[in-house]
């Protein structure tokens, strides 16, 4: 996976499709989440916990989000 689908961006403000595309989003970026952290020479447990970091932090963040085709959602 290269690129952050924007229909996933889209349905995670949905309160109905909530609970489905967070599991999905997770499921997609988590393992990418803990590469990068581990790249920076993190140990397992310390990648981890930094992973569900970022994850709150998007939690509490993306329903500000107002997406910019022209930019990447990862950068």
């Amino acid at each position: 996976m290269h690129t952050t689908s924007v229909s996933l961006l889209q349905r995670l403000r949905r309160p109905e499709e909530q609970e489905a595309s967070w599991k999905r989003f997770v499921q997609l970026h988590t393992p990418l989440l803990f590469h990068w952290a581990r790249k920076l020479d993190l140990a397992a447990d310390d990648a981890a916990d930094l992973v569900q970091e970022v994850l709150i932090l998007l939690v509490q963040k993306l329903p500000e989000l107002e997406y910019d085709p022209s930019r990447s959602f990862r950068g």
